[in-house]
């Protein structure tokens, strides 16, 4: 059985991102400025001029041979629609050191954002990374993404240092009431 806990949707926040801006740093910078520490990407929406995702790779003998890391670089126009999960990095062993394919600092905002982008030619979705530019025609976006903190619980992305050590990941959410 899943486990699960109830928390509150106190705001949504809705930002409108300017042309050019990278998209997963608009989100983090929206979310240290409203000091949203757990919380819900509700909706991204817009188009890109370039997508930056990671991925699994498009051929892979087994599970167990999927690279850690496949990142996938497609140039735009694209749209884009994305959701996602918001927290914290816990990871205190690692100290100030960055640490993952993310290059998670512990401390930092964590974002585990999925997003779909579409071309004339191929539909793409794997998890939002720096790299990924606003586009638009006009000199002021519709690029819009809601975003909701969540009062009651805490996601912290943790790692377990026993795994990482044996040669495996380690990284894993968490999720506890507070």
């Amino acid at each position: 059985m899943a486990f699960h806990l109830a928390a509150r949707m106190p705001e949504i926040i809705v930002a409108r991102l300017e042309p050019d801006e990278d998209l997963f740093k608009g989100i983090q910078q929206v979310c240290r400025e409203r000091n949203i520490r757990t919380g819900l990407v509700l909706s991204i929406t817009g188009a890109l001029e370039r997508a930056r995702l990671q991925r699994f790779p498009a051929t892979y003998a087994s599970a167990a041979e999927i690279p850690h890391s496949h990142v996938v670089e497609i140039e735009g126009p694209l749209e884009a629609s994305g959701h996602g999960i918001i927290g914290e990095v816990r990871a205190p062993e690692f100290g100030d050191k960055p640490f993952g394919t993310g290059q998670y600092v512990h401390g930092d905002v964590y974002m585990h954002v999925h997003i779909v982008v579409t071309s004339a030619e191929e539909t793409i979705c794997g998890h939002l990374m720096e790299g990924c530019r606003v586009w638009s025609k006009h000199p002021i976006s519709h690029f819009t993404i809601a975003l909701a903190p969540l009062e009651g619980i805490a996601l912290t992305l943790a790692m377990d240092m026993e795994a990482h050590e044996a040669g495996r990941s380690g990284i894993h959410h968490e999720l506890a009431a507070i």
